[in-house]
Order: C-alpha cells, then structure tokens, then sequence
C-alpha cells in the first residue's frame, strides 16, 4: 500500500504528536544545600527522571560543594566519581531522599575515585566510609575527623529545581510540527 504524500505527511505529524514529550522521560534536576556540622554541602544532582529507589546509573550529572568547615572542594563529573548500593537511595517527583531507617543503603560522591580515602560526601547505614551507622559525612584532604551528622529517620537530601525533556524526544516532536506545516501549506 503507498500512501500519498498529504497522507505520509499526516502519519507523520500523528506519530510526532503521539511520542511528544510526556514527563516521563525528563530528566530531573534536585537542587542539594545540607548542613553536616560545621560544614555541608550545596549544588545540584541530575538523575535521568527515576521514580523510586535510585542506582548509581540513575545519577546523570553532579556539581557539589562540598566543605568541612575549614576547606571546600567541587564535585563534578569530571573529576570524582560516584556509587550507590541498596534501596535507601530515591526520588519522587520533587524530592531527593535518603532512608537512614532502611536496612542498608549507602551514597557515596568522592574524588578523583571511589576507594581514594579522602574528598567526599557519603550518605550512609553502613559500608560507605565507616563514619555511620546512619550517617551522612564529608572528608576533605586527609582533615579527620571530617564532618558528620546522624540521623534515625529519611532526610530531604535535595529538592527538584528542574525538568529537561530528553532531545531525542524534542526532535520528534520538532519533526511532527514540521510535517503538519508542510500539510497545511500543501492543502491551502
């Protein structure tokens, strides 16, 4: 069966239109400020748009501040690296959270790698770094005792600032528009 060009033009925009952005694919920006002491951390953590408990490929991108109380340190992608174990870990669709109730999970952010010792924020029930149980800590530069806090119940860890739309998906929708106005600019 060949269809005409008004009818492929016109299956085309259909389609655009069906797989048009829908939220569910969106990537979601959380913005992070955490007191820990007298130290914390601020800046922003992407996840790729998960509901529910987070892995470390759930986590897209990264840009923290991480401080002690006497020294800071930038996080990003590009020099530190990041892991997260068990289901303490998770998003909704406005917040960040951690369990420090749940049987076991942890979060850990360090640089220049997993395992350095030194340069990190570790959100913890127990396993990441030994400061815990139940707690959240950030090292910098071999300063001990870092900073900690304890914590017996789930924590906001960020809050979402941002959705960004997969590109993949604005392209189709760009295609659907363009169909329909090639469609309407053959029948008039």
């Amino acid at each position: 069966m060949r269809l005409s060009g008004s009818a492929l033009l016109l299956a085309i925009a259909a389609a655009a239109a069906v797989a048009a952005p829908t939220g569910g694919a969106e990537a979601a920006i959380f913005n992070v400020n955490r007191t820990i002491g007298l130290g914390g951390v601020s800046g922003t953590l992407t996840t790729d748009g998960t509901i529910g408990a987070l892995a470390t490929q759930n986590i897209t991108d990264w840009n923290l501040v991480l401080s002690d109380g006497a020294a800071t340190l930038v996080l990003t992608p590009a020099n530190s690296q990041h892991v997260i174990d068990g289901q303490a870990f998770s998003a909704t669709a406005t917040q960040l959270v951690f369990d420090f109730a749940a049987p076991s999970g942890a979060a850990l952010f360090q640089a220049p790698f997993i395992g350095a010792g030194t340069n990190y924020w570790c959100l913890e029930i127990a396993g990441c770094t030994g400061a815990g149980p139940q707690a959240e800590s950030v090292y910098l530069n071999f300063t001990p005792p870092g900073v900690v806090a304890t914590y017996a119940t789930a924590q906001v860890i960020g809050t979402v600032v941002a959705t960004v739309a997969e590109p993949a998906a604005f392209a189709i929708f760009g295609l659907g528009l363009v169909g329909l106005g090639i469609l309407r600019r053959k029948r008039a």
